[in-house]
């Protein structure tokens, strides 16, 4: 759709071409009105996601077990942050690419007990620790 933006004279016609002549240009115009019309919007992607997410990283309850059995307290890192709340961080981050809208509050909402600020803050951080030991491995 891109390389046919609209507008374009003889757009559809050019997009059936496209597929070798597999489709005529009325069966692309269906096709693409019946796909407009089940465009699923941001809220239904979100809610659907909120659904079939894992409870928790595998590695994460296995840690969580071991930590169990030894003491009550999770082992917080710099910044107030444990290794289940980095895992989840990372985790939301792959689930909601860069492209997504309003990300940042997805993200967060996927952070138990998180802000968007202190994600978007423990993120920068972890990014800096990551150039710092990746300029150490190359020295």
């Amino acid at each position: 759709m891109a390389k046919h933006p609209v507008g374009k004279p003889g757009r559809w016609e050019a997009i059936a071409a496209a597929f070798g002549g597999r489709h005529k240009a009325e069966s692309v115009i269906k096709k693409v009105k019946e796909l407009g019309e089940k465009r699923v919007d941001d809220s239904d992607s979100y809610a659907q996601f909120l659904k079939k997410r894992k409870a928790l990283d595998k590695r994460v309850v296995e840690d969580a077990g071991e930590e169990e059995s030894e003491s009550v307290t999770v082992e917080k890192v710099e910044g107030g942050w444990s290794k289940t709340e980095d895992i989840a961080l990372l985790n939301a981050l792959k689930a909601f690419p860069k492209d997504v809208p309003m990300r940042w509050e997805k993200v967060a909402a996927a952070v138990p007990g998180k802000s968007k600020a202190a994600c978007m803050k423990r993120v920068t951080e972890l990014k800096k620790g990551f150039r710092s030991a990746k300029a150490a491995s190359e020295v």
